[in-house]
């Protein structure tokens, strides 16, 4: 069995989680990351580097105006004045609720609030400051 990671995955590192309502201490942490890699260690799984691909394989699954918003999210959350440590939506952006309609249609909010609900969709995946370096590695590590 082959097995891929790269250290950087562990850059997404969440500060707060949504559930049940309350704000509470996110499970999808590092450590988590740590125990797979150990368990993989114990049965003499040794983890490769992923190779690097680029965009162009990402951008064949996802919409690239979707990795334009994962590449630039933190920095236009910087801009916002009085902004939480985690880009966080606060709004989601209904898109249709007529059945003709099976899939959504592109992104219509241009802000960074309205894109975080639209793109984000809940409360349970914050982006923190290293969180497009980490997605773009784990999708390396996928696509390897």
């Amino acid at each position: 069995m082959r097995a891929f990671y790269h250290p950087d995955q562990a850059l997404h590192e969440q500060l707060q989680y949504m559930r049940f309502g309350q704000i509470v201490a996110p499970k999808d942490l590092p450590e988590r990351t740590e125990r797979l890699l150990a368990a993989l260690a114990r049965h003499g799984i040794v983890t490769e580097g992923p190779s690097r691909h680029g965009l162009e394989p990402v951008l064949q699954v996802h919409d690239a105006k979707f990795v334009e918003f994962l590449e630039t999210v933190w920095e236009r959350w910087q801009l916002l004045p009085e902004r939480g440590p985690e880009a966080w939506p606060n709004t989601f952006p209904y898109w249709s609720g007529r059945p003709d309609e099976r899939s959504r249609p592109p992104c219509r909010p241009t802000g960074i609030i309205g894109q975080l609900g639209w793109y984000l969709g809940d409360l349970s995946v914050p982006v923190g400051e290293h969180c497009w370096r980490s997605t773009l590695r784990s999708a390396e590590t996928a696509i390897s």
